[in-house]
């Protein structure tokens, strides 16, 4: 069966959690379009999650920015840890756009 509607609902209170999550994923979204050139790729490296990385540990990993450079990305925080950090990190404003709408309708 499906709800109608909501009925006793008389107050509503400004969802705190959902507001701290939107600036937060806003804060790095941000963060991601002002590093942005050949830093953006070892951003997304260094906090995204990388399967192989999480189950084997993190290997010598090495990005071509370059035609003959090649940057070793060293994560600053343990590989566990990027399951957290990659869920505030972006691929685009459609992506951004899209997640934060759906926090801020279903999430409260």
């Amino acid at each position: 069966m499906f709800p109608i509607s909501d009925g006793d609902l008389k107050t509503r209170s400004l969802p705190f959690v959902n507001v701290t999550l939107i600036a937060l994923c806003a804060a790095v979204f941000i963060y991601e379009l002002v590093i942005g050139g050949s830093q953006r790729p070892i951003f997304f490296y260094q906090f995204g999650l990388i399967p192989k990385e999480l189950a084997h540990g993190w290997d010598a990993l090495w990005l071509q920015t370059g035609p003959d450079t090649f940057v070793d990305i060293a994560s600053p925080i343990p590989n566990w840890a990027t399951m957290f950090t990659s869920m505030f990190i972006h691929g685009g404003w459609m992506h951004f756009g899209g997640n934060m709408l759906f926090l801020w309708v279903f999430g409260a």
